[in-house]
């Protein structure tokens, strides 16, 4: 039997994000997406329909050329207009969706900055996907979401970035652009980023965020502790995508960015950690002495 380990999502916790948190977009609306140029209104389900089969699909924007899937599937990244300006990723009006395929190499040569985002999937996304039929709920968090994450993302690191996330990016539907075929796509996705995003359903205590010290670590150790125990830490994918992209920052469930590195806020709290460590063994020394 053929393995379909790969094709098992992984969904948000129930204490974790979930999709209460999006729903400002009206549902019956048409969904406004931009593909090389053009302007498309979809349906809700027209929408998911074009999204997770080959709806999306355009030469590359960069060299024109057409992309053989079974060698190298696109890179399909997700941007804003240039006139957009973000103020408050989770509560603003959306703005349309631009859509944009690359080859990888495109992006490398003309040094595209974009974001892959890693995360567990929303429940309703989990159900479309594995019925492979059209829900509401799965509609709008399939637009939404990914709106949001860019909004996040160009508030936080500029107009500049682009976004990949896989709700739009990988056409959930098409068997072929799923299991041996694009699983080394992805990797090297990230790896090609220099960093990710992690979408989790909560931030870490902001004093130890703030002020990384042994006290404000010890006096706020539930919450971190809580922080650390996020579903998204217990899979394996999230390890392997933030170890090919070497860096990442978190996401919280409002779309908002944690202004260090993820790898920085582990270092602050180990050596504040180590810090006390080192203080207590030397009045121990001292009290031998």
């Amino acid at each position: 039997m053929r393995d379909k380990s790969w094709d098992t999502p992984y969904i948000h916790g129930k204490e974790l994000e979930v999709e209460d948190t999006l729903g400002v977009y009206d549902m019956e609306s048409k969904f406004t997406v931009f593909l090389s140029g053009q302007r498309l209104d979809f349906s809700p389900e027209r929408f998911l329909h074009s999204a997770w089969t080959q709806g999306f699909g355009t030469p590359c924007i960069i060299c024109e050329e057409d992309f053989d899937l079974a060698i190298e599937p696109p890179v399909r990244l997700l941007c804003l207009g240039h006139d957009v300006s973000v103020t408050d990723p989770l509560r603003q009006s959306l703005p349309p969706l631009h859509i944009q395929n690359y080859h990888l190499r495109c992006l490398k040569e003309r040094s595209i900055k974009y974001v892959p985002v890693s995360h567990p999937w929303h429940p309703s996304i989990a159900e479309a996907y594995a019925n492979r039929t059209f829900n509401m709920k799965a509609a709008q968090t399939c637009y939404e979401a990914p709106l949001r994450t860019l909004m996040a993302i160009r508030r936080r690191f500029g107009p500049d970035h682009l976004l990949w996330h896989d709700y739009i990016s990988i056409p959930q539907w098409e068997d072929n652009f799923r299991g041996t075929i694009i699983l080394p796509q992805i990797f090297k996705i990230f790896e090609a980023s220099s960093s990710c995003v992690l979408h989790l359903g909560q931030m870490p205590p902001n004093e130890i965020v703030n002020t990384p010290t042994f006290e404000t670590v010890s006096q706020r150790s539930d919450g971190l502790q809580q922080f650390f125990a996020a579903h998204l830490f217990s899979r394996l994918w999230p390890i392997v995508e933030f170890d090919r992209a070497g860096e990442a920052y978190i996401m919280s469930e409002k779309y908002s960015i944690l202004e260090p590195k993820f790898t920085v806020f582990v270092k602050n709290i180990l050596d504040a950690v180590r810090e006390a460590e080192n203080l207590t063994l030397s009045r121990g020394v001292d009290l031998v002495q």
